[in-house]
């Protein structure tokens, strides 16, 4: 016999047949009375039974979800031969089937490698399983949608894999769905169904199978009873569209009727719930008003204030968490509520979740998530596929990083630190590689912190770290390298490789600790997920054990169960408030909700959820003979339902909120909902409790921290009322004198009012760091005066951005420089110099240099890739050019080289290197002088200095004026100074210095010409650049070529017979100036650097400035938008003005 109990929310439809089954089971023991729910209220609905039953206990009632259900009647008529499949098992036998069915798939196959696709295609054909479609019905379905191409295609693929799926699993497996199948043909068997009393509780309504298994049930049970949601005034018979807010239960009492139509089964007396207000909400007229009006039109609106009902907008979804939790603790504090009194519903839980932790634990809620969590981050699961990556990527640095990261191998942090910057300095990837012994170390490294014996002793201790990490890591190579060609050889490999790893040991140990820090459920995660694993790996063997794969599809395998499997979540305790989403919240009897997060993203929000099948395919589909999952439009009126259920399930008061802006700080706007509620209570006042006074907000210690920091912001921004300022300094006066708060309170003060203020090194720490005799290159210097602060953190506190083994541009012009060196020094161990070498001495000397530098440098980097191996041949070309265009500019004069690579460390005794900063203090230059040349005559040495520059240089006197361009200058003063004392006898004059580029420039040809006429344009493009004296017999001693473009110096003579580049010609007394000029800067830097300068005023130009390329723009934490922070803007003064000031400076004469 079919009966229903129809009634509005909170009328008691589920309370009159518990009643009614406990009063018939104490009458008749005999008989059985069941009681059908959805899976997640099967214990809520066993505690009311108990609650409710005289002897509190349930003894001849039971209650089961449809899937127990059917272990109960398999285990009564003898089960069935083939093991059920569980979402997990569906996920991996479809990774299977796609992999062989690949070529099949038109649509489909090219996405099968993407993240969660196998998991997509899992939900299509369950959800064709679930609404009866099967391979007959679907083709239907394809004919349908011929003239729909994507669509057709779609289907087309599903079809071959639902077609692939079911051979895989015929005979052998079962799915859920198919298992309700068999549950159907095995009702009129079971005894536990016979002459039973069933009720359906809880449902909105039932798919396709699920009503094949009810209509088995009509014929063999008693008496059967389904609770149906509807208003209470409305007749459930009459047509209503689907727009109605009860269509869907509409549906539902159709589809049922049909089933007792079908079946013959006699119709008995139904029961309506018309009493208004209804029970659970008859003490609260607001409430009850919203039950009867919400989404029912014409809408009446409420009279007066409505008591129970409030709706506050707060500005983001912290806040709204924050004051979700404020509200829940005043409930128990004010007006002696319980936790578990009280419920929390989110708009989009995943989006919740996280500042609903943070806030409710920051306030001591005790809470509980109904959330089941994913896999895919665990470290246990992380451990596996990085395991299975190292091994499939022979050993690469990331896969090796992702490895030693997972937290658990043997290695700590720190060595793993070590290990991973080790590999990548060095380049190390490739088992065989791994191999070996790790043996040497980066040039950098050893003795970097120390020198002598300790640096020996670091440098080994350091390596037998590594060699210990190393043996660590290919440990998985041991289990994981040739796991064998079947799925079961893989399995068996990869569990002796996690029993050798102790991993169920170390999980227990993080449980542990959870457990210690009061994370319960992190706890149970911990906790279950060995043993989860553990069945996947048995499931695969079980489904796949004999089939041959490769690792890589191993590893997608893998993949694909991991994405399906979730560890649920138990309540820490009894009293607790309940968090959950819309749909499957399991709240019930509270008196208290809060629903948050009611913004246009969430509600509606996007009804589609996503998927393979479109929400425009749905919509077509809707018109074919063939019922599928709703379709997005469908879905967004079915949400209107569960609006209505959670709106009306507290019994006292109901509290709403949406917030401003997402934790993006995306803006958020109401959803269509606040709307409806302001019409239906024209009198409720919508609240905004961040405008509230900071001591009406607080709660705990714990919470005065924000709101402090909330103040302060407002304060600094001068935004806050006077008011209001004077009340935060009494809470932070209070925070400070607490000894508990004070500490933090101090921070929030400091960062509050940041800013920068100028600061310098004690003088102790200054010495401790630099001592007095300051050692550096002209670099450092010039780095110190583009920035102080860059400065300290280079050369003082030693911070370096992480080296990575590969060739960069600053490594070819290292490069550059040794091979030119390396030439020199050759040349000289023939019977030729610069200027008489033939061309194949020269090609065959460079060729020889180059491959014996390039093997040396940086671990053999220029031979590791293809890249590489390209850059060494054009580093080849380009230094073939420069060789030869520099001795065809050397012979256009009398200058000849002296000196290659001259380091200042064999110049000790000239002043301008080392130089004197005070009586204790000097300063000692690094570095070495490229080329020097000269042109030696009776009583006269001009001298040249050459520095070789793989970027593009100019002498930039603006630039040499504030400090950052000395080099040059420098470099000729110590030429200056030791030609002086090597030739005392004779007149040293600076005749020029100059940059060479070394390039390999492309020429921009407007007419054909002549290889010639080719080089002769390289030639002029690559000249040298910078400052040459503008002596006329000196620059003829530089370059005599004939002509008006000079081909050894930047000058082209003009038909007044002056040079265009009047700006790169200097007097002799100028470039004294800008001699003496550098080394007085020098002293000032110097000393600015040991009087523990470390401001932080980065220069600034019109064209550049120092930030733009300093690596630790991360670090120094500048911001110009703080009080402060300002930068050294530059003028850029002509040279006449800048020589003008340098003449100042230096006492107006030189």
């Amino acid at each position: 016999m079919l009966s229903f109990v129809f009634g509005g929310s909170g009328s008691g439809k589920s309370s009159i047949l518990q009643e009614r089954m406990i009063r018939e089971s104490m009458e008749h023991p005999e008989k059985k009375y069941l009681f059908l729910v959805p899976d997640q209220f099967t214990m809520e609905t066993q505690r009311s039974l108990v609650e409710k039953h005289p002897w509190h206990g349930i003894m001849n009632i039971d209650v089961l979800s449809f899937g127990r259900l059917s272990y109960r009647v398999f285990e009564e008529t003898g089960g069935v031969s083939q093991p059920v499949l569980d979402d997990t098992g569906k996920n991996l036998i479809l990774r299977i089937v796609a992999d062989r069915l690949k070529p099949e798939l038109k649509v489909l196959g090219g996405y099968l490698k993407k993240q969660g696709y196998i998991h997509e295609i899992k939900s299509a054909i369950s959800e064709f399983m679930q609404y009866g479609i099967g391979l007959a019905e679907l083709r239907k379905i394809i004919d349908f949608s011929g003239n729909r191409g994507a669509l057709a295609g779609k289907l087309k693929d599903l079809a071959v894999l639902y077609q692939g799926f079911e051979d895989y699993i015929r005979d052998h497996y079962l799915t859920k769905e198919e298992s309700l199948q068999v549950l159907s043909n095995r009702v009129a068997k079971s005894r536990l169904l016979r002459g039973c009393s069933i009720v359906f509780d809880g449902f909105t309504g039932f798919t396709p199978i699920q009503l094949q298994v009810i209509r088995e049930i009509m014929k063999t049970a008693e008496n059967v009873y389904f609770t149906l949601l509807f208003d209470g005034r409305e007749d459930p018979w009459k047509e209503a569209g689907e727009h109605s807010l009860f269509a869907l239960s509409r549906k539902t009492l159709k589809a049922l009727e049909k089933c007792a139509e079908d079946t013959g089964t006699d119709r008995g007396e139904d029961i309506f719930l018309r009493e208004v207000p209804v029970p659970r909400l008859k003490s609260m007229p607001a409430l009850s008003h919203l039950e009867q009006n919400l989404f029912r039109y014409p809408q009446k609106s409420f009279s007066g204030e409505p008591q129970g009902i409030r709706l506050a907008f707060l500005p983001g979804m912290q806040q709204e968490a924050r004051y979700a939790a404020r509200m829940i603790r005043r409930l128990i504090r004010e007006e002696g509520y319980c936790f578990r009194d009280i419920g929390v519903v989110c708009g989009s839980l995943e989006n919740y979740e996280t500042v609903i932790g943070s806030e409710f634990s920051k306030l001591g809620i005790p809470f509980f998530i109904d959330q089941n969590r994913g896999i895919l981050l665990n470290p246990f699961v992380e451990f596996i596929r990085s395991a299975l990556r190292l091994v499939s990527q022979d050993f690469s640095a990331d896969a090796v990083n992702h490895y030693i990261r997972t937290g658990l191998t043997e290695l700590s942090p720190e060595t793993a630190d070590e290990l991973d910057n080790y590999i990548r300095e060095m380049g190390i990837r490739g088992f065989g590689r791994w191999s070996r012994m790790f043996a040497g170390l980066p040039k950098e490294e050893s003795g970097r912190k120390s020198s002598g014996e300790d640096a020996e002793k670091e440098s080994a201790d350091l390596l037998v770290r590594l060699n210990e990490a190393r043996e660590e890591v290919l440990r998985c190579a041991v289990f994981l390298k040739g796991m064998g060609k079947t799925a079961s050889e893989k399995v068996r490999a990869l569990y002796d490789f996690i029993a050798e790893s102790r991993i169920q040991e170390k999980l227990a140990a993080f449980e542990r600790e959870f457990e210690a820090h009061g994370d319960l459920a992190r706890a149970r995660e911990y906790h279950q997920i060995y043993p989860f694993i553990i069945d996947l790996l048995s499931e695969i063997v079980e489904l796949s054990g004999e089939e041959e794969m490769t690792d890589q599809e191993f590893a997608d395998l893998l993949d694909a169960g991991f994405s399906e499997m979730r560890v649920g979540t138990i309540p820490q305790n009894v009293d607790h408030v309940t968090v959950g989403d819309m749909q499957r919240s399991r709240l019930k009897e509270i008196r208290v909700l809060l629903f948050i997060g009611i913004d246009d993203t969430n509600i509606p929000g996007n009804a589609s959820g996503g998927g393979i099948l479109s929400d425009i395919d749905r919509e077509f589909l809707q018109g074919s003979e063939y019922e599928l999952a709703p379709s997005p439009r469908q879905k967004m009126y079915t949400q209107r339902l569960y609006l209505y259920m959670n709106l009306t399930k507290p019994s006292e008061k109901l509290y709403m909120t949406w917030a401003g802006c997402d934790q993006d700080g995306k803006t958020l706007r109401p959803a269509y909902l606040i709307e409806i509620i302001k019409k239906l209570y024209p009198d409720l006042i919508i609240e905004y409790p961040e405008e509230e006074e900071i001591f009406e907000r607080l709660e705990t210690w714990e919470d005065s921290y924000d709101y402090a920091a909330e103040g302060l912001r407002e304060a600094v921004a001068g935004r806050l009322p006077a008011e209001r300022e004077s009340l935060l300094l009494q809470l932070l006066r209070v925070m400070r004198e607490r000894d508990e708060t004070a500490a933090e309170t101090e921070k929030l003060l400091r960062s509050a009012f940041a800013g920068y203020r100028e600061t310098r090194l004690p003088g102790h720490l200054a010495l401790a760091l630099c001592g007095d005799h300051l050692v550096g290159s002209i670099t450092r210097l010039e780095i110190f005066a583009a920035c102080a602060y860059e400065h300290f953190l280079k050369y003082e506190l030693k911070l370096e951005e992480r080296r990575e083994f590969g060739f960069e541009a600053v490594d070819m012009g290292n490069l550059f420089h040794e091979v030119l060196a390396g030439f020199s020094e050759r040349l000289t161990e023939t019977e030729y110099s610069w200027l008489d070498f033939p061309q194949e001495e020269g090609e065959k000397l460079l060729r020889e240099v180059l491959e014996e530098r390039s093997a040396a440098y940086g671990n053999a980097v220029l031979y590791e890739t293809a890249r590489s191996r390209y850059a060494l041949n054009r580093i080849g070309r380009i230094l073939r050019r420069a060789v030869f265009t520099l001795q065809h500019q050397l012979r256009q004069g009398q200058f000849t080289p002296k000196e290659f690579e001259m380091s200042f460390s064999t110049l000790e005794d000239l002043e301008s290197v080392n130089v004197a900063l005070s009586e204790k203090e000097k300063l000692y230059l690094v570095g070495r002088i490229d080329r020097l040349d000269t042109c030696e005559e009776d009583n006269v040495c001009y001298v040249k200095v050459i520095d070789y520059k793989s970027g593009k240089n100019n002498f930039d006197i603006v630039a040499l004026y504030h400090g950052l361009q000395l080099q040059l200058v420098t470099y000729l003063n110590a030429a200056l100074e030791y030609e002086e004392k090597r030739q005392p006898e004779k007149e040293i004059v600076p005749a020029g210095i100059l940059y060479y580029h070394i390039d390999d420039p492309i020429l921009e040809l407007r007419e054909e010409k002549t290889p010639e006429e080719i080089n002769a344009e390289l030639r002029k493009v690559l000249r040298p650049t910078g400052i040459v004296n503008d002596d006329e017999g000196i620059i003829e001693r530089m370059d005599a070529s004939p002509g008006p473009v000079k081909e050894a110096l930047p000058l082209t003579r003009k038909k007044d017979g002056s040079f265009a580049e009047n700006g790169l010609l200097m007097s002799r007394e100028n470039i004294d100036l800008v001699s003496s000029y550098a080394a007085d800067k020098l002293k000032e830097l110097g000393g600015g650097i040991l009087d523990g300068e470390i401001g932080m005023h980065p220069y600034s130009r019109t064209d550049r400035e120092a930030c733009t390329f300093c690596p630790y723009g991360k670090v120094c934490g500048f911001d110009k938008k703080l009080p402060g922070y300002e930068k050294r803007v530059l003028p850029e003064e002509g040279r006449e003005e800048i020589l003008e000031k340098m003449r100042e400076r230096c006492g107006g004469s030189v």
